[in-house]
């Protein structure tokens, strides 16, 4: 029996493109899908990029509230197309969505969707006040910040995330029933990120991270265990990106790089990122200790997982649960900041190619089985097919 396609509107200030791998790569998939009819309304707010957060002061005085203004107009003629359009039946919110729904949730409950699914896989309190760190948790920003993201969110019939570990956290942090919370894997550019047998390479091994300098990502750590093996000849480190870290990691290095290292500042797109971890021997994943760092696998984690690289990266309550699905590991685990443990583990991965192989191997198994867009598609559709029962 043929059935009709479901329609769905997408509406949001998404940006699409391969800086926000997930937001496109979903909504081209949901695109795509046979059981779906989309439309999308999207006025897209791209925040403002630094290079090490420097700009003029005289810019800089003026870079919040320009942004301030950018992000309420940009919502402003969302929701006059919203009303131009007419109220849709169903409606998923890609990230991010937190403004969009707060604002759903100021309008009479007849003028709201009546299926609503929203992309929530950041939250805007989490990183501002647990990751980040820039207001303080007892603050009454962060207060307020807490209570309008509560709020949003019950606004939605159904909360996507990408770990079951962020589903707990929140559904503690804003107190959302169990039932309105997912967890899916994030979406990346499988046609770019694909399968790529390793073939251990002939000295020097060459060691990636590719980041944007984060503090869950650690990247100190990864500085200092480097300054522990600069004297080596026989591995080589690259370093891709930039951000809120990397005055810190510069310190580390003092006057000048170690010789075996090559830090490059530069944005590449995703092709030159999928050729980078193909010339890789070891990937490094996250090292930070922070709350948030424990819950977390992040997108470049799927890229070198969906190519097939041997990964380093923390012992975290999420790297725990995963290694329990197999019984062969897709990579390998040290303690969280701690950069001597990481130097000992690069060393001992550089010494064996055929470790090396075997963790690649099972890295691209994991991704296939656990990780693919497939399996966040099938799951998504099949919360947007559903039957509302939401009274109108």
């Amino acid at each position: 029996m043929n059935l009709e396609p479901t329609d769905i509107t997408i509406l949001g200030v998404h940006v699409k493109s391969e800086g926000y791998p997930n937001v496109t790569f979903r909504i081209r998939d949901l695109e795509r899908a046979s059981l779906l009819h989309t439309r999308e309304i999207n006025f897209p707010f791209r925040a403002v990029l630094t290079h090490h957060g420097i700009r003029k002061r005289s810019w800089r005085a003026l870079q919040l509230p320009w942004a301030a203004i950018r992000l309420i107009y940009a919502h402003l003629r969302l929701f006059l197309a919203y009303f131009w359009h007419g109220r849709p039946n169903k409606l998923y919110i890609p990230y991010p969505s937190t403004i969009v729904l707060f604002c759903l949730s100021l309008l009479p409950k007849l003028w709201r969707p009546q299926y609503v699914v929203a992309d929530c896989f950041i939250s805007l309190y989490d990183t501002t006040v647990t990751d980040r760190e820039l207001i303080t948790r007892d603050s009454w920003a962060a207060r307020a910040l807490k209570s309008m993201e509560s709020r949003a969110y019950r606004t939605a019939d159904v909360i996507v995330v990408d770990t079951n570990l962020n589903a707990e956290y929140f559904m503690e942090t804003f107190g959302l029933a169990a039932s309105k919370v997912i967890s899916l894997p994030l979406s990346i550019n499988e046609l770019v990120f694909r399968p790529a047998p390793y073939q251990p390479s002939v000295d020097p091994c060459t060691v990636l991270f590719i980041g944007t300098f984060v503090p869950l990502q650690g990247v100190d750590v990864i500085a200092q265990a480097i300054v522990m093996l600069g004297k080596r000849r026989d591995v080589r480190f690259r370093l891709i990106g930039s951000g809120q870290t990397a005055a810190a990691v510069e310190r580390i290095f003092a006057s000048e790089l170690p010789a075996n290292v090559e830090w490059i500042t530069q944005w590449m797109d995703g092709e030159r990122l999928a050729e980078e971890i193909r010339s890789a021997d070891i990937c490094l994943g996250i090292f930070g200790k922070g709350p948030k760092a424990q819950r977390v696998w992040p997108l470049k984690n799927y890229a070198y997982m969906a190519i097939g690289r041997a990964i380093i990266t923390s012992d975290t309550l999420l790297t725990r649960h995963m290694l329990q699905k197999e019984n062969s590991a897709p990579f390998l685990t040290v303690p969280c900041d701690n950069p001597a443990a990481l130097a000992v583990a690069i060393v001992d991965l550089a010494l064996n190619p055929g470790r090396r192989k075997e963790y690649a191997k099972n890295a691209r198994l994991f991704y296939d089985k656990n990780l693919s867009s497939r399996i966040a598609l099938e799951q998504l559709v099949s919360k947007l097919t559903r039957t509302a029962d939401k009274n109108i």
